[in-house]
């Protein structure tokens, strides 16, 4: 299987179309959405429909569950609580019901023999930051004991590709909002 993942869309239609636009003239059986799909961009609406036309596997997103419910933003800056709580008066209840079918962890086939593991932030939380400078201690607290060769994550915007032991770890980065690394 030939996989393309995208993820951290936030929103942005124009974004998403571009980088569909380049994944077509790949040879792709499969896209992987790894969550943080329509809040805090201008476009959450549309952003739902296209990925619901794409039918595509998608990955709870820490901003997915703020959605879903937004006492989960109590703790937040006021500005994201606004903008979520903007985003959520403009998606309806069968939006809802979408986002609510994101799974939190999906592992999928690469060969007979070997498979990958989606997630968003990390194994434990979709909210931890797994950075590129990540020690090998952390990502061993992690990732130990995994049994897939390939680990695929999202939430820190940055593009990542680390070996850890016989595991790959990546993260493709954001598609609706890039940061930059370490963050200035």
């Amino acid at each position: 299987m030939r996989y393309a993942f995208i993820s951290d869309i936030h929103g942005n239609l124009s974004s998403l179309e571009l980088v569909l636009k380049d994944i077509q003239g790949e040879d792709i059986d499969q896209i992987v959405c790894l969550g943080d799909v329509a809040s805090l961009g201008p476009q959450p609406i549309e952003v739902i429909a296209r990925l619901r036309e794409l039918r595509i596997p998608v990955i709870m997103g820490n901003h997915d569950n703020y959605l879903l419910d937004l006492q989960l933003t109590e703790n937040q800056h006021p500005w994201m609580r606004s903008a979520e709580a903007w985003c959520r008066s403009l998606i309806s209840e069968d939006d809802l019901d979408f986002l609510s079918s994101f799974q939190t962890q999906m592992r999928l086939p690469l060969n007979d023999n070997t498979s990958l593991l989606c997630y968003h932030g990390s194994l434990r939380s979709n909210e931890e930051f797994l950075y590129p400078d990540a020690s090998s201690e952390t990502l061993e607290e992690i990732f130990g004991g995994q049994d897939a060769k390939l680990l695929v994550g999202g939430h820190t915007h940055v593009q990542m590709v680390r070996q850890h032991k016989q595991m790959t770890i990546l993260n493709p980065g954001s598609v609706g909002m890039p940061f930059e690394y370490p963050m200035r």
